[in-house]
Parts: structure tokens; sequence; C-alpha cells
């Protein structure tokens, strides 16, 4: 999927700078000096091209006014793995053995999966006493207050249920089908908290995004209400 080769992309664009040898670099012993800045000059030359491909793909493909059918499915394959980043994000979140610091990214991370704070979600610490008014939000302080050394939520079977269509001008939405477990862990026992059978709402819009120096925008999917 294109949007996955660019975050990898991205990726190795920082791997193979922090990993490059520079002028500075002691040699290697025995090893001759002209080796090394021939290295380094083609480090640097890979670096940009890299560079400027991604900026290419960036401009040309995500500032359409509209996605293409490619583009729509690797959006739909993206929320879904942001789906899995919540669970994930959730139980970094929840472990109180974890660094505040570390939690507390973790959270600010779990948040900027969804189009906003106050997003509707139908998981509870309470199981089946769960409000129609719980958010976001709710379902942080209610784990962050828990007697739970960690909260681990489970996502099973995600798969698209309503393919993104366009709803308005730049703007496309559809929804996951998905099942849930929500497990509370001590140190004596594991407990089943609530679980069922939910769909989420996915939204594909155009948000500002930073790259070095230019500020672009380019499309994008959050994660809406649960329910």
């Amino acid at each position: 999927m294109k949007i996955k080769i660019l975050h990898i992309s991205i990726f190795l664009l920082g791997l193979i700078i922090l990993c490059s040898p520079t002028c500075e670099d002691p040699g290697r012993v025995g090893e001759p000096e002209y080796v090394k800045d021939e290295i380094s000059q083609t480090d640097k030359e890979y670096v940009l091209q890299i560079r400027d491909e991604i900026m290419y793909s960036i401009r040309e493909e995500f500032k359409a006014e509209h996605l293409t059918g490619i583009n729509r499915e690797a959006f739909e394959e993206r929320a879904k793995e942001k789906l899995i980043d919540f669970a994930d994000y959730l139980g970094v979140f929840s472990t109180k053995a974890y660094d505040t610091l570390f939690r507390q990214q973790a959270r600010q991370m779990m948040v900027n999966l969804f189009i906003n704070h106050d997003a509707l979600i139908s998981i509870s610490m309470s199981g089946m006493n769960v409000s129609k008014t719980n958010t976001l939000e709710t379902l942080i302080h209610d784990i962050s207050t828990s007697e739970f050394n960690s909260v681990k939520l489970r996502i099973i079977n995600p798969e698209i249920f309503e393919l993104l269509h366009t709803e308005e001008t730049a703007k496309y939405v559809g929804k996951i089908k998905f099942s849930h477990e929500l497990l509370g862990i001590s140190s004596d026992d594991t407990l089943l908290l609530d679980s069922g059978i939910n769909q989420i709402d996915i939204i594909a819009a155009k948000f500002y995004n930073t790259f070095g120096n230019d500020s672009i925008r380019i499309w994008e999917v959050l994660l809406g209400d649960i329910r």
C-alpha cells in the first residue's frame, strides 16, 4: 500500500541519516580514508533522492482534490491499523508500572488517532452499564482511576463494513466492524470487563501536515465514534 510504503520510506530516511558516517567519523583501523568519503557521499545522494521521491509523492498524490480507488483502499487498510494502534496505546497508557511521561505520550498518541477527543466510545470499564454518552475522555479517565495494574483491549477480526465514500467535498466516510474484549489485569487475576461487536466510523479528509519547512494539506484517515 502506498501510504504504508511512505511511512516505511520516512523511517528508513531517518535511519539512514542517523547511521550514515560523516566526514568527522573516525575511520576503522587500516581502512583507506578515500573509501569512507566515497561511502558518505553515496549515502548523502541516496538520502536526497529518497527525500525528493517522498515529497513528490506527497505533492502529486495526497494533494489531489479527490481520492482514487487505490488510495481509498489504502486508507481503509490504514484505518484498520489505527484501530489496532488504539488498543496498543491504551495498553501502554493503562500500565501503572510505566513512567508517567511515557504513559502521557501514549495517551496523546491515542487521542491523535481520533477525529476529536469527544468521540463516542461504547467500550467501558463498567461493561454492560455503558452510557450512550461515554466518550474517549470518559474511557481514559476510568482507566487512569482504576485499581488495575493495566488494562488490555483486544480488537478481534476488524473488517471494512462500509467502504469509504464521499459525504461532502474533500471528505470520505466509512465503517469498520470488529469484536472487542476489555480485560482488567491485576497481580492476582485477569477480569473480563467488557466485550461485544462494534462498528467504528472512519473519516478520510485533508489536514495540514508539516514536512521539513513545508506545511502541506494532505489526505489522512482518522477514527470516529465507536458504537
